[in-house]
């Protein structure tokens, strides 16, 4: 939105639709690789532990 002063303004709903959706997709593509099972979390954290 512009600004009364031409200034660039968001309104409460520019950023979270966009990044919100992107957030969704993400999360669920993780969810479906696995990526939040305990199993998967210490493979993780031994891998981050080893570097």
């Amino acid at each position: 939105m512009i600004g009364p002063d031409y200034s660039v303004r968001l309104t409460a709903t520019a950023l979270s639709n966009e990044f919100f959706a992107r957030a969704c997709q993400e999360w669920k593509r993780r969810l479906q690789e696995g990526e939040f099972t305990p199993e998967n979390q210490m493979k993780l954290k031994g891998e981050a532990e080893r570097d």
